[in-house]
């Protein structure tokens, strides 16, 4: 062989590399790889414990995100059934009040026009003494008698009697 003696196997500085290489990997195998095999099987499983944490946390917010939207809903039904509880008693305070108002109005009413009409029965009462006074003193002066008043006042009633009866 001929070339480069660089270039040329040597049968001896094979085997003895190849026994070293040998060494060599039992050596890495019990210091090394060994190490290296265990931090990364420890990784794989914390990433494994992460992935199924992170799995059981979103598990965890959609049912905690189901049960706000469930509460939510039956918050807003509460709250629709109070203000429709709100409406339905104001609603009903209002015609109660409005029915009071219309009674005290009608009361008042009643009251006011039985005053007018005792009021009139008085004014005609009134009217008639005035006018059965004048009409006896006015026929006391024409008949230049006395009449008593008592009695002219009975015949001036009677008369104006007579006159309501005709109209």
């Amino acid at each position: 062989m001929s070339g480069n003696p660089l270039l040329q196997l040597d049968p001896g500085v094979a085997i003895w590399t190849l026994v070293v290489f040998a060494i060599l990997l039992v050596v890495l195998k019990k210091t090394a790889w060994g190490p290296l095999l265990r931090a990364i099987d420890a990784r794989d499983e914390r990433l494994r414990s992460a992935m199924e944490e992170a799995e059981r946390v979103r598990a965890e917010n959609e049912r905690a995100a189901g049960e706000r939207d469930r509460l939510m809903r039956e918050t807003l039904q509460r709250a629709d059934a109070i203000v429709a509880d709100a409406r339905t008693r104001a609603e009903e305070s209002a015609r109660a009040i409005e029915r009071r108002a219309r009674d005290e109005r009608r009361e008042m009413i009643d009251g006011a026009e039985k005053a007018v009409e005792s009021m009139r029965r008085a004014a005609r009462e009134e009217l008639r003494t005035k006018v059965a006074d004048a009409t006896v003193e006015l026929a006391s002066k024409l008949l230049r008698r006395e009449l008593d008043r008592e009695s002219g006042r009975r015949v001036v009633d009677g008369m104006i009697d007579e006159l309501e009866a005709k109209g």
